[in-house]
């Protein structure tokens, strides 16, 4: 069920949320209710008027945005950022990325 933009509606148009989320979102998976835990997690810009929540289009584009998933490269241990050679603890008996053993000194 696709649902179109209705006419006269720009980024800036106050939406409830529940018109809001199927315009944005009109394959699914966003509702009312998970544009309002967007809000109190800070990510989405909602207004109360009369006791109802709105938000814009425009707002949503912003969530998005400050939820997207950025791929990094990890922050240890695999590889030297300088050379892109492997690279291992110093106790490490072995710079394999697959295989992470690493020498525990004796208790004594």
């Amino acid at each position: 069920m696709s649902t179109q933009v209705p006419e006269g509606v720009g980024l800036d148009t106050p939406l409830r949320l529940d018109l809001a989320a199927r315009v944005a979102f009109p394959g699914g998976g966003m509702t009312a209710s998970g544009l309002r835990r967007e809000a109190a997690r800070g990510h989405l810009t909602i207004e109360r008027i009369a006791g109802k929540d709105f938000t814009t289009l425009g707002a949503i584009a912003a969530m998005r945005e400050k939820c997207r998933v950025q791929l990094h490269h990890p922050d240890c241990g695999s590889e030297n950022a300088a050379t892109g050679r492997p690279v291992g603890h110093p106790r490490c008996r072995t710079a394999d990325p697959h295989r992470r053993t690493c020498a525990r000194s004796p208790k004594g």
